[in-house]
């Protein structure tokens, strides 16, 4: 529905929200819940989409009053508690049906009171607001630690060209915090696992990169919203394989979650950095000339154990995004945190071959993947000694390979 406040057009419906600088009431009809919608921080009006999973059940938001001071019977608290929620914006005002938004904050009330900012508003974590959380993130966090028994101690295979991946030995994860638990087994993937899992990103590249790149934004959002949904299950098993405390695992995962998001937005607001320059001055001629962004094919990624979601997730998502196909690998000392990062991907729905995990030593299969001329270019996170040495490779060849 439309409305007009401050002379200027807001719209929130099916495709989205949109908002000026003034306050917007959000209706959710199907439980008659209403109240005072504040977004701070988002200037002119910006279209972001909004999802709404209240305790009323699964709903969208589907309409909106221009009142400044209403009056209900019931409100709901909306943000990351309750599900609906987003993330901050990155500054560029250009209408967007896709891009995010900042965290609702619907500020609770008492019946028949209209709504003020005195109460306490809901919650978004970032590395900046972590210090004052609310009792009901430790609550979350704590349930999810308390489940997590359930899913240790298991077999995990490696993710090659769609299919689980086996090697012939396997090495146990333990946490740092507690050497008498068990957190998994993993592969211990050989030279023969780098090069099935180069040669599938390798097959894999011409097909992802003919696909509009608007259609790989669908599959990466997907691959975020999914990261924010497992939020607390992700950020526990973090937490309890690097040793990490809590708010700082939850924020490591929930920066992955934007760091795909904002890639999928750059792509967005720039067309798919495709772009058309100036003819060239010749009389008589006409010369057109374009800068057009293109893949270079399978992109390696090796994330470190202090931050193995991030540093693995944050270049994954920027490698899809552009076009090119990823084999990963993290830490051995946070194997797990690579294998959750992949079911994402994985549920997310991306096509066979497009992300491969492998899991193992760094002197066998890393040594593999780094000398594998079938690799078009690394992201790599660990020490200055490897980092030199990996760039030195990659500038040797018939033509120098980013790094």
């Amino acid at each position: 529905r439309l409305f007009e406040r401050k002379h200027r057009v807001v719209e929130i419906g099916r495709r989205g929200i949109a908002r000026d600088r003034g306050d917007l009431v959000v209706v959710l009809p199907e439980g008659g819940l209403e109240g005072r919608l504040e977004m701070p921080g988002i200037d002119p009006i910006e279209r972001r989409q909004a999802k709404g999973r209240g305790p009323v059940g699964q709903q969208r938001i589907a309409g909106a009053q221009g009142r400044h001071r209403p009056r209900f019977s019931r409100c709901i608290g909306i943000g990351q508690d309750s599900g609906l929620h987003g993330r901050a914006p990155f500054g560029n005002p250009r209408l967007s049906p896709t891009r995010p938004l900042d965290t609702l904050r619907v500020y609770e009330c008492q019946q028949g009171q209209p709504m003020t900012t005195d109460s306490t508003p809901s919650f978004k974590l970032t590395y900046s607001t972590m210090f004052d959380p609310p009792a009901a993130l430790h609550q979350r966090f704590e349930q999810a630690l308390e489940g997590l028994p359930a899913v240790e101690g298991q077999t995990h295979p490696m993710w090659i060209d769609g299919r689980e991946a086996w090697a012939q030995q396997s090495f146990e994860l333990r946490s740092p915090i507690d050497r008498t638990r068990l957190l998994g087994r993993f592969q211990l993937g050989q030279a023969e696992h780098a090069q099935a899992a180069v040669r599938a990103a390798h097959v894999a590249s011409r097909s992802w990169a003919a696909t509009p790149w608007q259609e790989r934004l669908v599959l990466l959002r997907k691959a975020a919203a999914l990261i924010e949904e497992r939020v607390y299950q992700l950020s526990a098993a973090l937490a309890v394989e690097v040793g990490k405390n809590r708010m700082e695992s939850i924020g490591e995962v929930q920066e992955t979650a934007d760091l795909i998001s904002w890639y999928c937005d750059q792509m967005e607001v720039n067309d798919g950095f495709v772009k058309s320059l100036p003819n060239d001055p010749l009389p008589g001629w006409t010369s057109r000339n374009s800068t057009r962004l293109r893949p270079y094919g399978a992109w390696l990624v090796i994330a470190p154990f202090n931050f193995p979601f991030a540093l693995a997730g944050g270049p994954i998502g920027a490698a899809l995004a552009t076009g090119n196909t990823v084999v990963f690998k993290v830490a051995s000392d946070t194997a797990l945190s690579g294998t959750l990062l992949m079911n994402v991907f994985r549920d997310a729905g991306l096509p066979d071959g497009v992300v491969n995990h492998v899991t193992g030593a760094g002197g066998t299969i890393g040594e593999a993947l780094v000398n594998d001329p079938g690799v078009a270019g690394i992201t790599f996170t660990g020490s200055y000694e490897v980092g030199m040495e990996i760039a030195s490779r990659f500038a040797r060849g018939h033509w120098p390979r980013p790094c």
